[in-house]
Protein backbone atom coordinates (compact mmCIF):
# COMPACT_ATOMS: atom_id res chain seq x y z
CA UNK A 1 0.00 0.00 0.00
CA UNK A 2 1.22 3.49 -0.84
CA UNK A 3 0.73 6.27 1.26
CA UNK A 4 -0.50 9.78 -0.30
CA UNK A 5 -0.19 11.92 2.34
CA UNK A 6 3.92 11.10 3.92
CA UNK A 7 4.15 12.87 7.27
CA UNK A 8 8.02 13.03 7.37
CA UNK A 9 9.38 16.11 8.97
CA UNK A 10 6.55 17.01 10.14
CA UNK A 11 8.12 17.19 13.45
CA UNK A 12 10.78 19.28 12.67
CA UNK A 13 8.73 21.94 11.12
CA UNK A 14 6.32 22.40 14.06
CA UNK A 15 9.65 22.74 16.14
CA UNK A 16 10.56 25.77 13.90
CA UNK A 17 7.28 27.36 14.55
CA UNK A 18 7.55 26.71 17.88
CA UNK A 19 11.27 27.70 18.62
CA UNK A 20 11.29 31.75 17.28
CA UNK A 21 8.29 32.56 20.14
CA UNK A 22 10.00 30.34 22.61
CA UNK A 23 13.39 32.16 21.89
CA UNK A 24 11.78 35.35 22.26
CA UNK A 25 9.76 34.42 25.52
CA UNK A 26 13.32 32.94 26.88
CA UNK A 27 15.42 36.63 25.84
CA UNK A 28 12.79 38.38 27.06
CA UNK A 29 12.80 36.78 30.38
CA UNK A 30 17.01 37.18 30.86
CA UNK A 31 16.88 40.76 29.67
CA UNK A 32 13.76 42.04 31.83
CA UNK A 33 15.44 40.21 34.69
CA UNK A 34 18.72 41.33 34.03
CA UNK A 35 16.65 45.05 33.92
CA UNK A 36 15.01 44.74 37.02
CA UNK A 37 18.36 43.68 38.99
CA UNK A 38 19.77 46.73 37.79
CA UNK A 39 17.10 48.85 38.86
CA UNK A 40 16.78 47.26 42.24
CA UNK A 41 20.62 48.21 42.76
CA UNK A 42 20.20 51.60 41.47
CA UNK A 43 17.64 51.83 43.96
CA UNK A 44 19.31 50.96 46.71
CA UNK A 45 22.02 52.66 45.70
CA UNK A 46 20.33 56.42 45.73
CA UNK A 47 18.90 55.39 49.15
CA UNK A 48 22.31 55.00 50.34
CA UNK A 49 23.34 57.97 49.26
CA UNK A 50 21.00 60.15 50.76
CA UNK A 51 20.94 58.38 53.51
CA UNK A 52 24.89 58.91 53.57
CA UNK A 53 24.12 62.50 52.67
CA UNK A 54 22.13 63.25 56.14
CA UNK A 55 24.72 62.07 58.53
CA UNK A 56 26.75 65.62 57.50
CA UNK A 57 25.55 67.88 59.63
CA UNK A 58 24.80 71.24 58.98
CA UNK A 59 22.77 73.88 56.33
CA UNK A 60 22.46 73.71 52.90
CA UNK A 61 24.72 74.10 50.19
CA UNK A 62 26.79 71.50 51.72
CA UNK A 63 28.77 70.41 49.44
CA UNK A 64 30.67 67.69 51.82
CA UNK A 65 27.44 66.02 52.24
CA UNK A 66 26.58 66.12 48.63
CA UNK A 67 30.21 64.68 47.53
CA UNK A 68 29.88 62.18 50.71
CA UNK A 69 26.51 61.46 48.63
CA UNK A 70 27.28 60.49 45.27
CA UNK A 71 30.63 58.38 46.54
CA UNK A 72 28.74 56.10 48.58
CA UNK A 73 25.62 56.16 46.04
CA UNK A 74 28.48 55.00 43.80
CA UNK A 75 30.24 52.37 46.40
CA UNK A 76 26.96 50.74 46.86
CA UNK A 77 27.26 49.92 43.36
CA UNK A 78 30.45 48.84 42.99
CA UNK A 79 30.92 45.15 42.50
CA UNK A 80 27.20 44.55 41.68
CA UNK A 81 27.36 45.82 37.65
CA UNK A 82 30.08 45.62 35.52
CA UNK A 83 32.51 48.00 35.24
CA UNK A 84 31.43 49.51 31.84
CA UNK A 85 28.52 50.81 33.44
CA UNK A 86 29.08 54.21 34.41
CA UNK A 87 26.03 55.67 36.40
CA UNK A 88 25.49 59.68 36.38
CA UNK A 89 24.37 59.96 40.38
CA UNK A 90 23.63 63.36 41.34
CA UNK A 91 23.17 64.61 44.97
CA UNK A 92 21.57 68.28 45.38
CA UNK A 93 20.77 70.06 49.12
CA UNK A 94 17.55 72.08 49.59
CA UNK A 95 16.43 73.72 52.59
CA UNK A 96 12.79 72.54 53.36
CA UNK A 97 11.31 74.03 56.50
CA UNK A 98 14.64 74.93 58.12
CA UNK A 99 16.17 71.56 57.92
CA UNK A 100 18.72 70.10 54.68
CA UNK A 101 17.16 67.72 52.77
CA UNK A 102 19.04 65.46 50.00
CA UNK A 103 18.12 64.87 47.23
CA UNK A 104 20.13 61.60 45.26
CA UNK A 105 19.28 61.19 41.38
CA UNK A 106 20.72 58.05 39.07
CA UNK A 107 20.62 58.04 35.61
CA UNK A 108 21.73 54.98 34.01
CA UNK A 109 21.63 53.77 30.45
CA UNK A 110 22.83 50.21 29.87
CA UNK A 111 23.34 47.93 26.89
CA UNK A 112 20.49 44.78 26.73
CA UNK A 113 22.16 41.75 28.19
CA UNK A 114 21.57 40.19 25.10
CA UNK A 115 21.63 42.43 22.83
CA UNK A 116 18.44 41.24 20.54
CA UNK A 117 16.23 44.25 20.20
CA UNK A 118 13.27 43.06 18.96
CA UNK A 119 12.20 43.11 22.96
CA UNK A 120 11.37 46.40 24.06
CA UNK A 121 12.62 47.45 27.52
CA UNK A 122 11.59 50.52 29.57
CA UNK A 123 13.41 53.38 28.21
CA UNK A 124 15.03 52.02 25.38
CA UNK A 125 16.07 52.47 22.16
CA UNK A 126 18.75 51.26 19.75
CA UNK A 127 19.34 48.09 22.08
CA UNK A 128 19.87 49.85 25.18
CA UNK A 129 17.68 50.11 28.52
CA UNK A 130 17.21 53.21 30.56
CA UNK A 131 17.29 53.14 34.73
CA UNK A 132 16.21 56.32 36.30
CA UNK A 133 15.66 56.51 40.26
CA UNK A 134 15.82 58.77 43.36
CA UNK A 135 15.43 58.84 46.89
CA UNK A 136 14.89 62.20 49.15
CA UNK A 137 15.47 62.03 52.66
CA UNK A 138 15.95 65.03 55.41
CA UNK A 139 19.05 65.59 57.46
CA UNK A 140 19.79 67.67 60.55
CA UNK A 141 20.42 70.84 60.45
Amino acid sequence: MKRIHSEHGAAAIEFALVLLPFALLLLGTIDYGWYFFVDLACTNAVREGARTATTIPGACPNSTATTTGETAAAQALSGLLPSGYAPNIDVTCTTVAGSPRFQSVLILDFPQLTGFSLIPMPGSGGGTARVSTSATMRGSP
